[in-house]
């Protein structure tokens, strides 16, 4: 009588099975074709410049075009079509079934499940994960993070923080909060003076004023000949405390502006 393993389900012959070798066989097929599947399955990437979008509130992703997937075993691609979108709930995944050595690009039909699972006769190994919602962010298999709300070009990420397609808002802000721009005015403005005024960096804005009095710096929190004032906003001024004394002072202000990642 033959037998079947608790978890993959490969048939294999038991003692005294006729026809023995035919059961043998299919052992070894189930087998082989595991094999290859996970081989395959390490070796799959994705990608395409399709922008994914997130809504955890109705439990949506969306992709506005098709992407693609590929183990590279043969010369062609899977391709997961769009403009489309999948009601994701937490825990569930969304996924599909990898086709083996296949001979011609192949359109795959995308599913929601709560798990990985054998049925219909599709081992798990041929159930591929393309992302899982966890909580209120969805979670890519290449790694990358979306929260509610976000989008981006998932499958092709930034290497350098610059303004290249791919970066969420979230990640737009923390980048543009860090970037910044100096750029040096130089004043010579004669005798009593003691307001000058720096250009609008619209579409810009200034973060911080460093100034020089005659090659010593000034401090808005020094009350002396060095301290001033400044406005980072309109009318962009900074208001020295002591007038200068003559055509021979020199003000430099290194003024921070921000720069914005599109």
């Amino acid at each position: 009588m033959s037998r079947q393993t608790s978890r993959m389900n490969w048939t294999f012959p038991g003692e005294g099975d006729d026809p023995f070798f035919e059961f043998f066989r299919q052992f070894t097929d189930a087998a082989d074709a595991s094999g290859w599947a996970d081989a395959d399955n390490n070796n799959i990437i994705a990608f395409g410049t399709t922008l994914f979008t997130w809504d955890a509130t109705s439990s949506l992703l969306s992709w506005d075009a098709d992407f693609y997937l590929s183990g590279f075993t043969t010369g062609f691609r899977i391709e997961v079509a769009g403009p489309a979108s999948a009601t994701i709930l937490d825990g569930q995944l969304l996924g599909f079934v990898m086709p083996r050595l296949i001979t011609g690009n192949t359109i795959v039909a995308p599913f929601v499940a709560s798990r990985i699972a054998e049925s219909a006769g599709v081992k798990i190994h041929d159930r591929i994960v393309i992302g899982a919602r966890i909580g209120s962010s969805f979670y890519f298999r290449n790694g990358v993070t979306i929260g509610d709300g976000e989008f981006g070009e998932v499958w092709e990420r930034p290497t350098t923080g610059v303004a290249v397609p791919g970066l969420t808002p979230s990640q737009k802000v923390t980048v543009n909060s860090a970037l910044h721009l100096h750029t040096e005015h130089y004043f010579t403005p004669g005798a009593a003076m003691t307001i000058l005024t720096l250009p609008d960096p619209s579409p810009e804005t200034y973060k911080k004023f460093t100034v020089y009095r005659n090659g010593v710096r000034s401090s808005t929190s020094n009350p002396g000949v060095n301290g001033h004032t400044e406005v980072l906003t309109t009318p962009f001024q900074v208001t020295l405390n002591n007038p200068t004394q003559s055509a021979d002072d020199v003000i430099i202000i290194d003024a921070e502006t921000t720069v914005t990642v599109a």
